[in-house]
């Protein structure tokens, strides 16, 4: 194998005294995934309250930018796509054309990946994330493309830490093994292994060394029948087959295999297997292997069945079906007599997700019943799982994403769908309602106050973008005033100021009964600490009531009249204060 080049507990009121750090909302909102998914990451996936597994927009974006055609040698060719794999950031996708298309889901970039020999069709794509990003190919010749896409290093990492110079997207083959289609592909944790299968029951064990740019590449069995599907988990090798599944060992410099189960199939399918962690405490690793007539066998790491579940009842009886945008017409349906489950992958780590041509099926094997299934598909081609996503490759160039909750708020700020008055919007409705929570208690510094302004322009230059100069027709970036022209809306301090003054009004409002206002008007007894006091609730108050022109101290009284003291707010919200 050589390297060759190729082309990111008080009460709601007590805190008024206190110095609340609005940092964790800013971290928070930085992903507005969390915006989104806030309620769902501690709920158990198969609950109602978790929402309805749908597909939530077309992945335009990334479709549009893949080319109908491509050119190979003197004549263009349909370019259609035939394998998928994904990571939170980032979506391969393989072509019959020898390309991988690596995209950037966050800033929505694509990025053309090119494999030594373009005559020949990709069969199956298998990504990680390690110290780089891993994209493993295979295609139909038996050849595997490995490409080291380097990371991005993050931005507050300091300068004297990154590296001095760009590193290079790096291509390696690894060839001469296969003598047939790859048809399934497996990384180890740390990316230092890689497994290969073929159509002829070859399996193939490639330790990777990248930093040496060193390769060793042995056989480790030939099963005779199709590989289906790989799975690797500490330090096993579970290999699923046309004809059976077994799990490999590495033990004593060789590796020992044990089927998964007794009883030998009676007809030979496509049926998948997979390493998951149980339920119990300690989590042991089990397996998961399909039979035919929709079961599924339970197993020890050993391969010893524990369970058979049995799905055909659970089929019958009432479950979710996945509403899709783009159905497939009656007369495109790909039905071939009766369903079968396929490859199984771990969805949401509790849940298992299975396929066939024509329907994706959504299982929980804990309580033996279907969560969901996906059907009104075209011929199904691939699916990938992504922790609480699922994409589908289906027909030659549809690609559909199916999920609990609808993509990342920033993937839709950043991206070129949305209009730019459209993302001003979300950033109103979902952004910012996320960092300003609990904001009316807040006692902020400058400091604090810059930090916010920060956060806010960043946001706003992600969507708004850069800006042409006309003569020197150079791109730069907007300056402040320029944003908060196209804004054209309060800044993040007016908001926080013009809502404090909001709740004190309130607070000042609701007489001695209430506990509220006994902390507003008490005061604590005993010393304070030596040293300048620090800045109190109260204390940014009258600092907002002095910048709109009321520098009386007696603030209580003035808020007794509501229509006054509303006149107040809102001038503290439309201040503008360079």
């Amino acid at each position: 194998m050589s390297p060759g080049s190729s082309t990111e507990s008080y009460p709601a009121f007590a805190h008024i005294g206190l110095r609340e750090n609005p940092g964790k909302n800013l971290n928070q909102a930085s992903d507005c995934r969390d915006a989104v998914n806030r309620e769902n990451t501690m709920a158990d996936p198969s609950l109602e309250e978790d929402g309805i597994l749908r597909e939530w927009a077309p992945l335009t974006h990334l479709l549009q930018q893949i080319p109908l055609k491509a050119q190979r040698g003197l004549f263009t060719h349909d370019l259609n796509l035939t394998c998928v794999d994904t990571l939170p950031e980032f979506i391969a996708v393989g072509t019959n054309l020898g390309l991988v298309y690596w995209y950037n889901r966050k800033k929505g970039d694509l990025q053309r990946l090119r494999c030594e020999n373009t005559g020949s069709a990709i069969t199956c794509v298998k990504v990680i994330s390690t110290v780089d990003f891993m994209v493993a190919a295979g295609n139909d010749q038996g050849i595997v493309t490995v490409f080291q896409i380097p990371k991005i290093p993050p931005d507050s990492l300091p300068e004297s830490m990154k590296p001095k110079k760009n590193k290079q997207v790096e291509r390696y083959t690894i060839s001469g093994l296969h003598s047939s289609s790859v048809t399934a592909i497996e990384w180890s944790m740390n990316g230092m292994k890689l497994f290969s299968g073929d159509r002829n029951g070859i399996v193939v064990l490639t330790e990777i060394d990248f930093y040496m740019h060193l390769s060793k590449s042995v056989e480790l069995l030939n099963e005779k029948y199709e590989i289906v599907q790989l799975s690797y988990s500490q330090q096993l090798l579970l290999v699923s087959t046309l004809y059976r599944s077994i799990v490999c060992c590495h033990r004593e410099d060789r590796w020992k295999v044990a089927q998964v189960g007794q009883k030998e199939r009676k007809t030979l399918g496509r049926l998948g297997a997979t390493f998951c962690l149980g339920s119990g405490r300690p989590q042991e690793l089990v397996v998961y292997a399909s039979r035919p007539g929709l079961r599924v066998w339970l197993a020890d790491k050993n391969g010893v069945v524990q369970q058979t579940l049995i799905y055909k009842d659970a089929l019958m009886s009432e479950h979710t079906h996945t509403p899709l945008i783009n159905p497939a017409p009656y007369h495109v349906k790909q039905s071939h007599g009766d369903h079968q489950f396929g490859p199984l992958l771990v969805f949401r780590e509790n849940l298992l997700v299975t396929y066939s041509s024509d329907i994706v099926y959504v299982l929980n094997p804990a309580t033996i019943t279907v969560v969901a299934t996906v059907a009104d598909l075209r011929k199904v081609q691939d699916v990938a799982v992504n922790k609480d996503e699922i994409f589908i490759l289906e027909g030659e160039r549809s690609l559909i994403r199916v999920a609990y909750t609808p993509e990342t708020t920033a993937t839709l700020v950043q991206g070129c769908l949305l209009s730019k008055n459209l993302k001003v919007r979300i950033y109103k409705t979902v952004t910012l309602p996320v960092v300003l929570y609990g904001c009316e208690t807040w006692t902020l510094t400058l400091r604090e106050e810059h930090s916010l302004r920060v956060f806010e322009n960043k946001v706003l230059r992600k969507i708004f973008g850069a800006k042409r100069d006309e003569v020197t027709e150079e791109w730069t970036k907007l300056n402040n005033t320029e944003l908060h022209a196209l804004y054209s809306s309060p800044d993040i301090i007016r908001n926080i100021k013009s809502r404090r003054l909001r709740w004190a009004g309130h607070v000042a409002r609701m007489g001695e009964s209430r506990n509220a206002y006994r902390v507003l008007v008490g005061r604590p007894e005993g010393k304070r600490p030596l040293g300048r006091p620090r800045r109190r609730w109260e204390d940014n108050i009258r600092m907002d009531l002095r910048e709109v022109g009321y520098d009386d101290r007696d603030w209580i009284n003035l808020a007794q009249d509501r229509d006054q003291w509303r006149a107040y707010v809102r001038a503290a919200m439309n201040l503008r204060i360079p």
